[in-house]
């Protein structure tokens, strides 16, 4: 599911996957195993990624598709982008939520472990 995300976000932007190679110092066939979800990925590989996006996080990469998606539809009369006949998304959103708190916990983890190597030294 993150995979898809990635993949959604990057042909939002017209990136191939070679630039996202590229600008992330990997290979283009090792980015393709990350979309296809066959491989882990790192909160610091996927604040990467969000960065080349030009997104503020990761948390973007995971909630910000579906409003990617809805703003590119229908204007309305006060000029406003909505679009009316979006799929009903709660049941993604849900998905997306507890993925970021997943990838949140990792990061305070990661954090605490930091603090605690620190501390020894």
């Amino acid at each position: 599911m993150l995979g898809q995300k990635i993949k959604r976000c990057r042909e939002l932007k017209n990136y191939t996957q070679e630039f996202l190679a590229a600008e992330l110092k990997i290979s283009q066939s090792t980015y393709s195993r990350i979309e296809a979800n066959q491989t882990d990925i790192t909160i610091g590989r996927l604040t990467q990624i969000a960065k080349i996006f030009g997104l503020k996080g990761p948390e973007d990469i995971l909630c910000g598709e579906h409003t990617t998606f809805n703003l590119n539809h229908n204007t309305n009369a006060s000029g406003i982008t909505v679009n009316q006949h979006a799929p009903d998304y709660r049941d993604d959103y849900i998905l997306a939520l507890k993925e970021q708190i997943s990838l949140m916990s990792e990061l305070i983890n990661q954090k605490t472990n930091r603090k605690k190597i620190t501390k020894k030294k």
